[in-house]
C-alpha cells in the first residue's frame, strides 16, 4: 500500500537545507507511513533548485518575484504532484490561512482531498497583527474565510485554540499542541562566554533575543527599561538579532535617554551562553503563537519576564515560575522587572519552576505521534 502524502504549502526556506532543523523535524514526521511533498513560497534571487531531502521529504520552490507568480506557480506544482501521485490518498496541509490557506482550500476543493489549515501566530486573538499594515488586514479578511472551511486546524496553544472556536471552528475539527523546541541543547550546555564578556560591561542583565519587527514591541521594553534604571542604575539591556525595526529602535533609545546602557547585539549561533548568563529575559511582543525564546530561556535556567502572549498561563505561571504582565503596560512590565532584579530568591524559584513547567510540556517524540495522527483522522474523513 502507497504511503499517505502529504502537500505543504508555506514559507520556510530553511527546508532548502538538509541539516537544519526544520528540514530534520518534516523527515521525523513523516517517517515510513507518509511522504511529505513541501511547496515554498521563494524568490527567484535565492535561485533554490527541488531538493530531495529524504525517501519521505521532497522540497519545491516557487522561485517568483511577485505574489501573484508566487501563487501562480505554488499552484502548479502542486496540481502536477496531484495528478502524477493520483493514486496517493492525500492531506493537504497549509502553514498559514493566508495565501498558503487560500491556494490549499482551492486545490482542497478541487481535488476533493481534506485541508488542514496551520495557526502558529496568533494573528485573530487581537487587533495588533492587523492594525501593523493593509497586507495585513487583507490576510486577516482571507484567514476569516479559510480557517471555518478548513477540515482540520492545527493550533499551538490554549489560547488560539479558544480564538479559532470564536471563529466557528468545532472543537473536534482542532488539534492542539505546541511548537516543540528541543530543550536539552539549552539545558545541558556549558556557556563558552558570558554577557560580561561580550558586550565588556557588567551587569545585571535584562536580555532580549529575537527578530526586531513591530510584533515584539520593543519601544515598551525601552519605556519599561527606563524606569528599571531609575530603580536599578547599574542595569544593562541587551538586545540580540536584527530586523526591519533596528533603527527605530536604536532611534527610541536615544529619544529616551538609555542608548548609553542598550546594547544591540548581533545575532549569535551561541544564544544559550547569553540566556546562561543573564540574570532576567524580557519578552514585550503584543502577540506570539508560542514564544519559543521563552522556552529556551527556561530551559536556560533564566527567569522570565513577559506580556500575556503565547505561552503565558500554559508554561509560565505569574509569581510561580516568572512573571506574566499585560500587553501595552509599560509600567506594570518595569516593575516586574524591577522586583525579579532585585529579589535573587524569586530569581531561583523561577528558573526551578520553569524547567519544571517544561518538563511537564510534551517532548518531540509526543509532537511527532500527534503531527502523524493528526494527518491520519483528518484524512480518515474523506475515506
Amino acid at each position: 500500500m502507497s504511503r499517505i502524502g502529504i502537500l505543504v504549502i508555506g514559507n520556510d526556506k530553511d527546508l532548502f537545507t538538509s541539516y537544519s532543523v526544520s528540514a530534520r523535524r518534516q523527515v521525523a514526521y513523516a517517517g515510513s507511513e507518509f511522504e511529505q511533498h513541501i511547496v515554498v513560497f521563494s524568490h527567484a534571487k535565492l535561485k533554490h533548485q527541488k531538493t530531495r531531502i529524504s525517501d519521505s521529504l521532497v522540497v519545491y520552490p516557487t522561485n517568483a518575484r511577485t505574489p501573484f507568480t508566487h501563487l501562480l506557480k505554488a499552484f502548479l506544482i502542486s496540481r502536477r504532484i496531484l495528478k502524477e501521485q493520483k493514486e496517493k490518498e492525500w492531506v493537504i496541509s497549509t502553514q498559514d490561512p493566508f495565501e498558503a490557506g487560500v491556494l490549499g482550500l482551492l486545490l482542497s476543493r478541487l481535488y476533493r482531498v481534506p485541508l488542514q489549515v496551520q495557526e502558529h501566530g496568533d494573528f485573530f486573538s487581537t487587533q495588533d497583527w492587523k492594525c501593523e499594515s493593509l497586507l495585513n488586514r487583507v490576510r486577516y479578511f482571507l484567514g476569516t474565510l479559510v480557517i471555518p472551511r478548513a477540515n482540520q486546524v492545527r493550533v499551538v496553544s490554549k489560547r488560539i485554540e479558544g480564538t479559532v472556536k470564536t471563529m466557528g471552528v468545532p472543537a473536534e475539527k482542532i488539534v492542539r499542541f505546541p511548537v516543540v523546541t528541543h530543550i536539552d541543547d539549552f539545558k545541558n550546555t556549558t556557556p563558552k562566554t558570558t554577557l560580561s564578556e561580550q558586550t565588556g560591561l557588567s551587569g545585571p542583565f535584562i536580555l532580549w533575543v529575537g527578530r526586531m519587527v513591530k510584533q515584539k514591541n520593543l519601544p515598551l521594553l525601552l519605556k519599561a527599561f527606563v524606569e528599571v534604571r531609575k530603580k536599578i542604575p547599574e542595569a544593562r539591556l541587551v538586545l540580540v538579532g536584527s530586523g526591519n525595526e533596528k533603527e527605530n529602535i536604536s532611534r527610541c533609545a536615544k529619544e529616551l535617554g538609555v542608548s548609553e546602557y542598550v546594547v544591540m547585539h548581533a545575532w549569535s549561533d551561541d544564544v544559550a551562553s547569553l540566556y546562561k548568563t543573564a540574570d532576567v529575559y524580557a519578552l514585550s511582543s503584543n502577540y506570539e503563537g508560542w514564544a519559543r525564546v521563552v522556552v529556551e530561556a527556561l530551559a536556560s535556567g533564566l527567569s522570565v519576564v513577559m506580556t500575556d502572549v503565547g505561552c503565558a498561563g500554559e508554561v509560565v505561571t505569574d509569581r510561580e515560575n516568572g512573571r506574566v504582565v499585560p500587553r501595552h503596560d509599560a509600567e506594570a512590565l518595569a516593575e516586574a522587572l524591577v522586583e525579579t532584579l532585585s529579589d535573587s530568591e524569586a530569581r531561583r524559584k523561577y528558573g526551578v519552576g520553569g524547567r519544571e513547567a517544561l518538563a511537564r510540556t510534551e517532548t518531540f517524540e509526543q509532537a511527532v505521534l500527534k503531527t502523524r495522527d493528526a494527518w491520519k483522522s483528518v484524512r480518515a474523513e474523506m475515506s
